[in-house]
C-alpha cells in the first residue's frame, strides 16, 4: 500500500542477543519440577498494599507433575488458590 502511494519502505532488522541471561537449575526445578501437595494455608508477603474492599479468591490451573506423564490426557494438573481478605493474602 505504501509503495503504491509513492513512499519508499524498507525494513531493517538486527538480531538481538541478550548476554548473561539464563535460568538457574534451582529456578528451573522450582518452575517445572513435580509439585507437592500443600494442605495448610500460608500467608503470603504482600509488597505494597491492597484495598480493604478487595476480597475473594483467585483460582489457577496449570501443569503440575511432569515426571510421570505418560499420555497427554493424564490430568496431572496443579490447582492453586489465593485467598484475599482485609489487605492480606493466603
Amino acid at each position: 500500500l505504501a509503495a503504491r502511494r509513492g513512499h519508499k519502505c524498507r525494513a531493517i532488522a538486527e538480531p538481538t542477543v541478550q548476554q548473561g541471561s539464563w535460568v538457574s537449575p534451582r529456578a528451573r526445578a522450582a518452575l517445572f519440577g513435580p509439585a507437592r501437595e500443600q494442605v495448610a494455608e500460608q500467608e503470603a508477603v504482600v509488597t505494597g498494599s491492597l484495598p480493604d474492599w478487595l476480597q475473594g479468591s483467585v483460582i489457577g490451573n496449570g501443569g503440575g507433575l511432569y515426571s510421570d506423564m505418560e499420555h497427554l490426557f493424564d490430568g496431572l494438573a496443579l490447582i492453586s488458590k489465593l485467598r484475599i481478605q482485609g489487605g492480606r493474602v493466603w
